[in-house]
């Protein structure tokens, strides 16, 4: 028992003298390297998924991984250039070639000091030293090392929501205000009342000039990036609504196949002649004569009958509750021809809108401090008349309720009935119920009643329905004349703020449609923003804003390179342990060490098997006293010596022939020890 356990020390121990003990700093930078890619992995395990914020040490993340790569790299390429030194030695000491040139020697040398020089090994290697093939590897490849461990470290943006109610829109919940309109007896826009000076100058302002930024709607948004819920749980085909206003909508008709054009007789200056007077059903009439009507907005039409054949019957029924209905008939440039300054326009245009309250549902969101607003659907206002038993079809030609006491309103129900998103400050509670009966085509003839939530009910005063209708009416009525002398503008008189639609003798359907859209969204908003609106009311829609932070993310396959490169060298320095232990008899661990191409010269034997000096030509080394040869004069001529490197051998032959085993032998200042298989010329204790 005592001998076995004499046994496996006496091993342990070979095994540390020869193989361990040898490799002893590889093995501790090995461990370094293993070390330092743990604790890559485990910082940017840590880091990833955390707010940029958060990471609160005085280097930066980046910086950390930086420097923990570059030591990373560094070890690396220190045990592979090891590995590329003690392979140097066994490439001359392999039976397997019995002789290999010296210039070898430096080719190895230089690739374990550079990167070049180990490029420059790759052909003399290439089929016979895998081990130094994979060095090489390590060394060229441990370049893209730190770039590709940085790499891996991206930071992704996210957002996170602040909480409702952090972001709101204007929106409009009813329109009635007292302090709205004043009794007057002077020129009344209706009955004996008017509009106030400043919801006056909102409507004037959205004829005017409809795209002005006085129309524009300015969310209440903190952070410049925010969303608003959704109204209903499911889409619809035309979209997802987030929110609903009392807005004005518009429903145009071409009307321009109803025109009928008759010559005219005319006298002037004694001269006799015709020219065309085009003609629509209701009595518009513009006549191809200087200074005569060239352009006329008719508003007068409340039934829109005369138009029955190209109006579609929907339209009709809502245009009986339109604040206006306007007819836009215009002269214009039928070609190139009719484009100059003096030719007169023979084309024409007419267009019918009806300018009408209606309930409109928008998807909205912020994104960058800019409101994206898109309007998904639309539905008419009708009368409620829940507290009415009056015939629904004459109510609202009674003349008790065009008054401002009335209790009668044009009203929408919010569909689905979602108040919680709407946020208004009144004297009256969002989630009581009412009962509505309103008189929409859809609910003909009996229009039954429902009880719904006051929050989702949307209205337009009655009263307020036939003020403003007769000031738009006024301000979109008045005829426009044009003459040679003009150009291509047009003279509207008073009603200046109507020569837009004229679009310098080029109005068309579609100008006029598009002016007519874009005057109906700029009251929209005007209503949104506050016009007619109770006094000390507010009506808003709640949103959440979103935070926008930076946070780190890890792409974990940048990592795989550093990670191949560890266990590549994990193989080839294990390899090179095991190789050493295997041949503690014959080889030695001299990696980059010199000392032996002194101390055992006489072991690199030529072709002939003679010790290196006698494979040397004279000729080829410089007498004593004379100049050395340069590097490359060297390696010129060491690329065609032949050398191997003798084996150690622990069985030599002494003076007399016989062959002994050395078993030891002592030395300065140390104690005796096994024999040192580096020691390979026999020396006499004398001589030591």
């Amino acid at each position: 028992m005592r001998t076995s356990n004499l046994k496996v020390g006496r091993t342990f121990q070979d095994l540390y003298q020869h193989a361990l003990l040898p490799w002893g700093w590889e093995l501790l930078s090995w461990f370094s390297a293993l070390g330092l890619l743990i604790a890559i992995f485990t910082i940017t395990y840590q880091a990833e998924g955390k707010p940029q914020q958060d990471w609160s040490f005085p280097i930066t993340l980046n910086s950390l991984i930086a420097t923990l790569s570059t030591i990373y790299r560094a070890v690396l390429v220190a045990i592979a250039a090891q590995i590329i030194s003690q392979d140097k030695w066994i490439w001359f000491w392999k039976p397997s070639s019995p002789v290999q040139p010296l210039r070898d020697l430096q080719l190895f040398e230089d690739a374990s000091r550079g990167l070049w020089g180990a490029i420059t090994l790759v052909p003399v290697v290439a089929r016979h030293s895998l081990s130094s093939l994979v060095a090489i590897f390590i060394i060229v490849v441990s370049i893209a090392t730190g770039p590709f461990i940085q790499q891996s470290i991206r930071v992704n943006f996210s957002e996170s929501v602040l909480g409702s109610g952090t972001a709101s829109l204007p929106v409009s919940f009813s329109v009635k205000d007292p302090n709205s309109y004043f009794r007057t007896l002077s020129s009344p826009s209706f009955g004996m009342w008017d509009l106030g000076a400043t919801p006056r100058g909102a409507l004037f302002s959205t004829l005017t000039n409809p795209l002005g930024n006085d129309s524009t709607i300015v969310p209440s948004c903190v952070t410049g990036n925010c969303t608003f819920p959704t109204l209903q749980p499911t889409q619809r085909e035309d979209g997802v609504a987030t929110h609903a206003s009392i807005g004005v909508c518009s429903s145009c008709t071409n009307v321009s196949s109803l025109v009928t054009v008759t010559p005219q007789t005319y006298h002037r200056d004694s001269t006799n002649g015709t020219h065309p007077t085009y003609s629509l059903p209701n009595g518009m009439e513009l006549i191809l004569f200087d200074s005569a009507p060239h352009m006329i907005l008719n508003t007068q039409d409340t039934n829109l009958s005369w138009a029955a054949k190209v109006i579609p019957p929907e339209t009709l029924a809502f245009s009986r509750w339109a604040l206006a209905n306007v007819t836009v008939f215009t002269m214009a440039a039928r070609n190139q021809s009719e484009d100059e300054d003096l030719a007169s326009p023979t084309g024409y245009a007419a267009v019918t809108c009806s300018l009408y309250p209606c309930l409109q549902y928008y998807n909205a969101f912020v994104q960058n401090g800019r409101l994206s607003e898109t309007l998904v659907h639309s539905t008419p206002l009708y009368p409620d008349i829940n507290q009415f038993t009056t015939d629904p079809e004459t109510l609202f030609y009674d003349g008790t309720i065009t008054l401002p006491q009335s209790n009668v309103s044009l009203a929408a129900v919010l569909s689905p009935c979602n108040p919680a998103t709407l946020r208004v400050t009144s004297n009256t509670s969002d989630l009581a119920n009412e009962t509505v009966r309103i008189i929409s085509p859809d609910g003909a003839p009996d229009y039954p009643s429902m009880v719904t939530r006051k929050g989702c009910v949307y209205r337009f005063h009655s009263f307020m329905f036939y003020l403003m209708g007769s000031v738009i009416q006024k301000d979109l009525n008045g005829t426009c004349g044009w003459d040679a002398r003009q150009g291509n503008s047009i003279e509207c008189g008073d009603t200046w703020w109507l020569a837009p639609f004229w679009e310098q003798k080029h109005a068309s359907v579609g100008t006029i449609v598009d002016r007519i859209s874009t005057i109906a969204t700029a009251m929209t908003n005007q209503f949104r923003l506050g016009l007619s609106r109770e006094a000390g009311s507010r009506s808003e829609v709640l949103g959440s804003a979103l935070q926008t932070f930076s946070y780190i993310a890890i792409e974990w396959q940048w990592l795989i390179l550093p990670t191949i490169l560890l266990a590549l060298e994990t193989l080839v320095l294990f390899q090179m342990i095991a190789r050493s232990w295997r041949y503690r008899e014959e080889e030695m661990a001299w990696k980059s060490n010199i000392l032996p191409l002194l101390y055992y010269k006489d072991r690199f034997t030529g072709v002939d098997g003679q010790p290196l000096g006698g494979s040397i030509q004279q000729t080829d080394i410089t007498p004593m006293g004379g100049p050395f040869r340069t590097a490359a004069q060297m390696e010129e001529i060491s690329s065609h010596i032949q050398v191997k490197l003798q084996r150690g051998n622990r069985h030599v032959e002494d003076e007399t022939g016989e062959v002994i085993e050395i078993k030891g032998l002592k030395r300065r200042g140390r104690s005796a020890r096994d024999w040192d298989q580096d020691s390979l010329i026999i020396r006499s204790e004398e001589d030591i």
